[in-house]
């Protein structure tokens, strides 16, 4: 899902980074090939404490990829620009971001655990993992077929 040209902006939206997934979108980014990987960055925006998930990044070799944002008022603009949005959410009961990205245009990686997944697929405008998760399915899923 994410193409071998130019810099690519990934992004992942959403308070409660553990809930969220944030590890798993860190672990798929770490899992691309190194000449994917420096030019792929995440953005990961919401209201939660970022230092043990800015480790695990530092620890996965993509420290300089990964940005922790606040909450904000331009997720419209982030998402304009973005090439795809991450949410490999562990719970989700509904997840209005899923909806927010196809009302966007931006392709989306999701879990099917994710109330609004179906709604990813329906549109096909992305994925949605299947239960149970498996990070080596997501890193597949994630990384570009040559």
């Amino acid at each position: 899902m994410v193409s071998q040209n130019s810099k690519k902006l990934l992004l992942q939206v959403g308070s409660d980074f553990t809930r969220k997934g944030v590890d798993r979108s860190i672990e798929a980014l770490a899992s691309l090939p190194e000449s994917l990987r420096q030019n792929t960055v995440l953005y990961v925006v919401g209201q939660d404490k970022p230092k043990k998930f800015a480790a695990l990044a530092e620890r996965s070799g993509v420290g300089t990829n990964v940005h922790f944002f606040s909450g904000r008022n331009d997720i419209a603009e982030l998402m304009a620009a973005a090439d795809l949005l991450l949410h490999p959410a562990y719970q989700e009961a509904a997840g209005i971001v899923l909806l927010e990205a196809i009302t966007a245009g931006l392709p989306v990686l999701t879990t099917a655990v994710c109330g609004y997944a179906h709604y990813i697929v329906d549109a096909n405008c992305g994925e949605a993992m299947t239960e149970p998760f498996r990070q080596d399915a997501l890193n597949e899923v994630f990384t570009p077929k040559r």
